[in-house]
């Protein structure tokens, strides 16, 4: 990209998200760093998604509506089918925090041109309308990797490391970003920067926040961490938040 600025590929998997589509449309359209692209990849919405986000469309929405198989089989045909430098996932429940998130984003890579992945902090609404702050974890090492990830809606990637590491795992329903995250910055070790910054403001209704991913998480950790290291990693302080929370509630 040595030379010219970056183009950015937002994409936004959805199914049956008319509620929130617009706004996450919106949230793309006001950005001031006009050089991006803003794909829609639907599974076949049985609502009014696609109509809305027809009714919101701009010179630089492209709309796409066919069954998959799932949300990472969406969001591989989205980066298949992006044309931009970096890649970006936000989600339909998700927006971008301000008009300035792709300008700064911009502006890191060019300044640091090494880096392969840039990433932010998120947060959330509410319920009295403001927003409570996710800060994403400042080092990431694989004792933080085994408890945490980096929410995708986040974390840029250049084009060339969806080439080197491939595609999302599909035999990982829920934590397949997690799994390929880890292979770029762990096994690949790519370099990874992060932007003192709110990047988007997530919805609390993925599917990650619905379904006891546990025995997944597990599975997909045991490709990469011993027994003993997951045990030491991860179980033993999940039991002990769990049972901190207990206490707490008991005492409360």
């Amino acid at each position: 990209m040595s030379g010219r600025q970056t183009r950015f590929s937002i994409i936004t998997v959805c199914f049956n998200a008319e509620r929130s589509i617009a706004s996450t449309i919106a949230s793309v359209a006001i950005q001031v760093y006009e050089d991006y692209e803003h794909l829609i990849i639907d599974g076949a919405s049985r609502d009014n998604t696609c109509r809305i986000a027809e009714d919101n469309a701009h010179s630089r929405l492209r709309i796409h509506s066919e069954p998959d198989n799932g949300i990472y089989d969406a969001m591989n045909k989205g980066a298949a089918r992006a044309g931009g430098d970096v890649l970006l996932f936000l989600n339909a429940d998700d927006r971008l925090a301000d008009d300035r998130v792709l300008s700064d984003v911009a502006a890191l890579f060019a300044a640091r041109p090494e880096l392969q992945l840039v990433y932010g902090d998120v947060a959330h609404a509410s319920g009295d309308g403001g927003l409570v702050e996710l800060p994403q974890p400042r080092h990431l090492t694989r004792p933080v990797l085994a408890v945490t990830t980096i929410c995708h809606q986040s974390l840029f990637a250049r084009r060339e490391v969806f080439e080197k590491i491939g595609p999302f795992r599909e035999e990982f329903p829920v934590v397949s970003d997690w799994d390929w995250l880890y292979r770029a910055i762990m096994i690949e070790r790519l370099p990874i920067g992060r932007l003192d910054r709110t990047i988007a403001v997530i919805g609390m209704e993925g599917v990650s926040h619905m379904v006891d991913f546990e025995p997944e998480k597990r599975k997909a950790l045991r490709q990469y961490y011993t027994a003993a290291e997951v045990l030491r990693y991860r179980a033993a302080p999940l039991v002990l938040r769990r049972a901190k929370a207990r206490l707490k509630r008991c005492w409360s």
